[in-house]
């Protein structure tokens, strides 16, 4: 739980943030980088997990992802992955299909669309570059 733990909630957070601009501007210079959220049988893990928690998490298999993360076949670039046990994945952003609205709305045209801009439903992306979202932005607003 992160209760009580907000600077260590930021700092990871910002981590996320900070890997995803490496990749982006290292990518002009074939430099990768990707975050990786661990989770191992470790001392530190010892003080709040028990002994059999801590035995089906082996830390090998963080150190199995980020060899091959690290390895100059590996494309993977501004990656999250999560790793624990003998399963890893790969996290990534969605966006809604969001909601247009006429210029000059206000937050009461919000309110009443706020249904439509949340909903992860039909019409979800998983946006993969910087530019996406501007994109979306930069359209005409409606007609009224």
């Amino acid at each position: 739980t992160w209760v009580g733990q907000a600077n260590y909630a930021a700092m990871k957070t910002a981590v996320l943030g900070f890997t995803y601009t490496l990749a982006l501007e290292g990518e002009k210079r074939n430099i990768r980088a990707n975050a990786v959220a661990p989770l191992g049988g470790t001392r530190m893990m010892a003080s709040i997990r028990p002994p059999e928690v801590l035995d089906a998490l082996p830390t090998s298999s963080v150190a199995n992802l980020v060899a091959y993360l690290c390895h100059e076949s590996c494309e993977s670039t501004g990656g999250v992955f999560e790793v624990g046990g003998h399963w890893a994945s790969r996290l990534g952003w969605r966006r809604t299909r969001g909601a247009r609205f006429a210029a000059g709305f206000g937050p009461e045209e919000v309110a009443a669309r706020f249904g439509e801009i949340s909903d992860f439903g039909e019409g979800a992306e998983y946006p993969s570059d910087p530019d996406s979202g501007e994109a979306h932005s930069v359209r005409p607003p409606l007609r009224e």
